[in-house]
């Protein structure tokens, strides 16, 4: 892809980036030669007053630089756009895949696998439940196992199943009163 700019010097609205910047670099340095042509080298006041005058205000540079990026055209990125990007991409990375990757690749992401997927990410496979349900489940599965050699009892597979679900359940709560603590406390002013 090969972009141009063409940027005019006569139209200001189409200066290059960095040129306000160096337009006022040229201006203060026009201001101190003209103190120093001036006679201002004996009147550091008269000069300081001079090169004030002629220097633009870090707040009205940030002005300056916010109008001039509003006028800038915005690409929209609207859903016929997306699918183009997301399928010349995947184009490209099953192009480098071996066959059978390839195939697999293409069963996965159709429409109804990824929208199923994006359904459970959103409800279903919740890190932090997952997390604590599988913290939960290996350190009780050893204190479980660690009673059952000791009780001389036996152990019921399922059970590492419950503590999985356990653990899940409680990362759960935990991610919920994690979401209304911080919606709660950007409400709140301080």
């Amino acid at each position: 892809m090969n972009e141009r700019h063409n940027f005019s010097p006569k139209n200001p609205e189409h200066q290059p980036p960095g040129h306000e910047a160096h337009s006022q670099h040229e201006k203060i340095k026009k201001a101190h030669e003209k103190a120093l042509i001036g006679g201002y080298e004996n009147r550091p006041e008269q000069a300081r007053h001079t090169v004030e005058q002629e220097a633009i205000s870090g707040a009205e540079y940030g002005q300056k630089n916010s109008e001039t990026t509003q006028d800038t055209p915005q690409v929209f990125w609207d859903k016929r756009l997306k699918k183009s990007a997301f399928n010349k991409t995947m184009n490209q990375v099953r192009h480098r895949l071996p066959q059978k990757e390839k195939q697999f690749s293409k069963v996965i992401h159709t429409k109804s696998i990824e929208a199923v997927s994006e359904v459970a990410e959103r409800t279903i496979a919740r890190p932090i439940g997952i997390l604590m349900g599988s913290m939960i489940t290996f350190f009780g599965s050893i204190i479980i196992i660690i009673l059952a050699r000791r009780g001389g009892f036996e152990i019921r597979f399922s059970i590492f199943a419950l503590l999985f679900i356990v653990g899940y359940g409680i990362g759960f709560v935990f991610e919920i009163c994690i979401f209304f603590f911080k919606k709660l406390s950007h409400r709140t002013p301080h």
